[in-house]
């Protein structure tokens, strides 16, 4: 939460991306909508935090997008390649920042596993063609939602010692700055 909380202090609004942190978000939430019901004084609240849900409705999804209003300082937290993945414009100050935690390989699974064995065969290269180019590909689509034009500005945290590899740091945007 350090880390959100200094890209706060000069910006608003940021998404933090990771499925695996959803129990440590639920108990972080807890505590903060705990503080914030206690608290009455506005600058002693701690910022509010979202989450998406599985198979979240359509209206569901809507409300979890208008709480990224201009000016906001909340905390979204979203799956990485799930719904809001794609389609979603949130333009200016309404997303400043994604924090991405994982690589977002696919599952293992046996048609995984099979498409990683035919194309190691074709191309000598299954792991990185079935689940690296795949998961890398998602975490590009993350900074696109964080900067879709000109304009907008913003960080991308990428949290996992796996993003510092030489495999998959040659895979990123050549512009993309370590901090």
């Amino acid at each position: 939460m350090e880390d959100i909380d200094r890209v706060h202090t000069s910006q608003a609004g940021a998404l933090k991306r990771a499925q695996a942190l959803r129990e440590e978000l639920e108990r972080e939430q807890s505590s903060v909508e705990a503080r914030n019901a206690e608290s009455r004084d506005s600058r002693d609240r701690t910022r509010p935090i979202w989450a998406q849900t599985r198979q979240m409705a359509e209206t569901d999804r809507d409300a979890f997008l208008a709480r990224f209003a201009p000016g906001g300082s909340g905390v979204g937290f979203a799956v990485l390649g799930g719904s809001f993945a794609e389609g979603i414009d949130l333009p200016g100050d309404r997303l400043v920042g994604a924090f991405v935690a994982t690589l977002g390989l696919p599952q293992v699974n046996p048609v995984n596993e099979q498409r990683r064995i035919r194309l190691q065969h074709s191309f000598g290269a299954g792991f990185d063609y079935a689940y690296l180019y795949p998961g890398v590909q998602k975490v590009v689509q993350a900074d696109c939602r964080v900067i879709r034009g000109p304009d907008d500005r913003g960080v991308l945290f990428l949290i996992n010692d796996r993003f510092g590899r030489p495999e998959v740091r040659r895979l990123l945007p050549d512009w993309w700055r370590p901090g």
